[in-house]
């Protein structure tokens, strides 16, 4: 079932990536960035790969799990390991990273970040610094340096954070009423997402106005 709900999430996060205008830079001369900033959630941690832990506030693979997509970019351009960073979190949403990178988002009443902000308070906001800014220092334009910024959102944002609320709660009287539930939640996810993901890209220009998003 797991496998299925993987599969799906990334057929949807392609589909949304579309419907916001995100498109492909072929003609970028990638060979030119210095570092790299990326945000997204396990899949985009490593999950699976050997050295893969969930949360630890060590974080030894602060820079990406050797064999992650976020790794292999860097060592593909040739970028050193401290100077890619990571945000990235099992679960994390492009609202999560909208919020902590201090963008105008409202997270009263969000049921999954109540859930999981407890999960990320050993890691998320251990990583984020003691005066809470340290992603924001990251992503920052350095001695007018290029960065490359890649996002990997959608699944969690979309279909695992519904499926979270719904088919894994057990509040639900049947299996039939629990999907039927993460269908109507996963349509809410999806709108939210549409509206989320714009501000993420402009506060991520506002941030470093010279950086390249993928």
């Amino acid at each position: 079932m797991k496998k299925f709900f993987r599969m799906i999430s990334v057929l949807l996060c392609a589909l949304m990536l579309c419907s916001v205008g995100i498109g492909a830079f072929a003609d970028t001369r990638y060979e030119h960035f210095d570092s790299v900033f990326a945000i997204g959630d396990s899949n985009s941690m490593g999950f699976g790969l050997p050295g893969y832990k969930q949360y630890d506030s060590v974080r030894p693979y602060l820079h990406g799990v050797p064999g992650s997509y976020v790794r292999l970019t860097a060592e593909a351009l040739g970028i050193p390991l401290d100077k890619c960073n990571t945000m990235t979190y099992p679960a994390l949403r492009a609202k999560d990273a909208l919020y902590y990178l201090g963008g105008d988002v409202s997270m009263e009443g969000d049921a999954f970040f109540d859930i999981y902000s407890r999960d990320w308070t050993n890691a998320l906001i251990y990583d984020n610094g003691p005066e809470q800014n340290n992603f924001i220092n990251q992503l920052s334009a350095e001695d007018g340096g290029r960065k490359l910024v890649l996002i990997f959102a959608g699944p969690s944002d979309v279909v695992f954070s519904a499926a979270k609320l719904t088919l894994y709660s057990g509040s639900y009287s049947s299996k039939l009423a629990a999907v039927n539930a993460m269908l109507f939640q996963t349509l809410k996810n999806y709108n939210e997402f549409l509206t989320v993901f714009p501000k993420l890209l402009a506060q991520i220009r506002d941030l470093n106005p010279g950086c390249e998003i993928v």
